[in-house]
């Protein structure tokens, strides 16, 4: 009995690893009621949808991975970069957080040598956005974070900034965490590891690059939050998702 309920557990794994990834890592930009009928059948999200769809107008699907935060949010992010021109001041600080990573994770005791490379594509990249056209950007950012090789490299990296972070400011989190560096290695660093809100504000404030999250609430209402609760984050762009239990989507006004 305990082997065949193992076996359809196994099947069902597959199965769902299958239908996951037959779905784009990032999709073109669609209309968001497409979200309300693909949750036609939960009442709470009907509500939602509803709130939501006066706020934003598109969305971008992420790939149920364990990494559709960090796709979501780098996307969006460094879109910005590259439609926005004019904002210097948050772009340079943001490059400037990048460049001191790399210090900043071997004061914590990285080995230079494991994050050199993933620390030069990440720079390299982030370099390039102010000479990139904004007619360009989809395609630019499409074919950089959704292939799996320089995708997996900035979302690696990614992941070692928000551990920086919470290494950085452990007292701060460990209340929520417990120890912080072996929170970090389970739920950071781990590949494929979905993001909670400890990582999210960890990136968040590294970067200098807030976000919005639009999530329904008990009662099927739109509950939005905005992370880091800084008021000086609201000068600045952030990104803005949506959040469904397990997962991040990217939405457009």
């Amino acid at each position: 009995m305990q082997k065949q309920i193992r076996l359809n557990e196994d099947y069902q794994n597959q199965l769902r690893q299958e239908i996951e990834e037959a779905s784009p890592f990032i999709s073109d930009v669609t209309p968001v009621d497409i979200l309300k009928a693909e949750y036609a059948d939960n009442f709470k999200f009907s509500d939602c949808f509803e709130a939501l769809q006066t706020r934003y107008k598109t969305v971008r699907r992420l790939r149920r991975d364990g990494n559709c935060f960090y796709r979501a949010y780098l996307f969006q992010t460094f879109e910005h970069f590259i439609i926005n021109k004019t904002d210097t001041k948050q772009y340079l600080r943001f490059l400037k957080a990048i460049e001191g990573s790399k210090a900043d994770l071997m004061a914590l005791g990285y080995d230079e040598i494991a994050i050199e490379d993933f620390y030069d594509l990440f720079v390299a990249e982030v370099k390039k956005l102010p000479d990139i056209s904004p007619a360009e950007a989809q395609q630019h950012l499409l074919k950089l974070l959704c292939n799996k090789e320089e995708a997996v490299y900035l979302i690696m990296y990614a992941r070692f900034m928000t551990a920086c972070y919470l290494k950085q400011n452990s007292i701060l989190f460990e209340d929520f965490v417990g120890d912080v560096a072996s929170f970090c290695m389970r739920e950071v660093e781990a590949v494929d590891v979905e993001c909670d809100h400890p990582q999210i504000i960890a990136i968040t404030n590294y970067l200098g690059v807030g976000v919005e999250i639009n999530s329904v609430g008990p009662k099927g209402n739109l509950e939005v939050i905005k992370l880091p609760e800084d008021a000086d984050f609201d000068q600045g762009f952030r990104a803005k998702l949506l959040y469904v239990p397990g997962h991040y989507d990217a939405l457009y006004q």
